[in-house]
């Protein structure tokens, strides 16, 4: 099984770190996190699953029943399935199980090898722990903000900048969520208009009333 606060705590030590570029972050985090989540190469062949066919449709069941199959299985388990077309040409695709009830697909349409495969999947798990990471990092700031401003549903704000969406003469806030979202409706100065927005709530910015009247 993967641990998911593992996960998180080896990309937090390398983000901590300062490492920036996706490769070398990738390569700083390769080595506990290969340790900690190891990958056996345990490859299935047709005499366990069929894996070879000469219809496209008949391919695709086989691919679905294959991906089904790894579901189940142990961490590196891995197969390709192969069609023979009609000119000859035949394709590939090769899936791997991550051990935690999913499985990984190198490429639609190319076979891999047990290291590339492995080491594609490892990259992939890395890289999207490190959004995640970098989501809980900015809903965290908004959490904290929205402690320390108090902000609740029915709250009036004037003289506000929203970040991407520009200024306004009020928002009245109008849902406050746990991810650190702030639902308002807004209006300008001048306008009947209402929009209605979210954001999370560092991206509200109160303003003097003559900068807003500079910018607006």
């Amino acid at each position: 099984m993967i641990d998911h606060d593992i996960c998180l705590s080896i990309v937090t030590k390398v983000a901590e770190a300062g490492v920036f570029y996706q490769d070398a972050f990738t390569k700083a985090a390769a080595l506990e996190w290969n340790t900690s989540f190891p990958i056996s190469d345990v490859q299935l062949f047709e005499d366990t699953l069929e894996l070879h066919t000469n219809s496209f449709q008949h391919y695709l069941a086989v691919r679905l029943r294959l991906q089904a199959v790894l579901n189940e299985r142990t961490r590196g388990t891995w197969a390709t399935a192969t069609y023979t077309r009609e000119d000859g040409r035949v394709e590939k695709a090769s899936f791997m199980a991550n051990g935690a009830g999913g499985v990984f697909s190198g490429s639609p349409s190319k076979a891999y090898d047990f290291q590339a495969l492995s080491t594609r999947m490892a990259d992939m798990e890395i890289y999207d722990t490190r959004k995640e990471y970098e989501r809980l990092k900015i809903q965290s700031v908004a959490i904290r903000h929205l402690q320390s401003t108090h902000w609740r549903v029915g709250t009036k704000l004037r003289n506000v900048r929203i970040s991407g969406l520009g200024c306004f003469s009020t928002v009245v806030i109008s849902a406050v969520h746990p991810s650190g979202h702030v639902e308002m409706i807004g209006t300008r100065r001048g306008s009947r208009k209402r929009w209605e927005m979210s954001v999370l709530a560092q991206g509200i910015i109160q303003m003097d009333e003559d900068v807003l009247d500079k910018v607006a």
